[in-house]
């Protein structure tokens, strides 16, 4: 009995030629396929690194100007502002506006006593 199936040996120099451009192609397209993927991953990694929002540690490294003496009474939030309440001595009461997303003042409230 003899097979049907042959080596690569006994290709005949058609067969032959019609492997090896098979071989190229797979290998270009292949190459090309990594270069994209390196392409891609190398931008998402850049935007990562080159973020400009603050970090959840660097936003929070905001401060409130106070008075010597003061203290913070309390502190409370509706979603899109933070409301801070220092009292100063002598019974002044400030309130510190914050916006929620990047802790940068968005005004103040002051009372002072009568």
């Amino acid at each position: 009995m003899k097979s049907d199936i042959r080596d690569e040996d006994e290709l005949d120099p058609k067969q032959a030629e019609m492997v090896t451009k098979l071989k190229r192609i797979v290998a270009i397209s292949t190459s090309l396929m990594l270069i994209g993927f390196l392409a891609v991953m190398s931008v998402i990694a850049y935007r990562l690194v080159k973020s400009s929002e603050p970090t959840p540690a660097e936003a929070m490294a905001q401060s409130i100007p106070a008075e010597p003496g003061s203290a913070i009474l309390s502190a409370n939030g509706d979603g899109r502002n933070i409301y801070v309440r220092v009292g100063a001595e002598g019974g002044a009461v400030t309130v510190h506006v914050l916006d929620a997303e990047t802790l940068q003042p968005r005004g103040t409230i002051a009372t002072r006593p009568r």
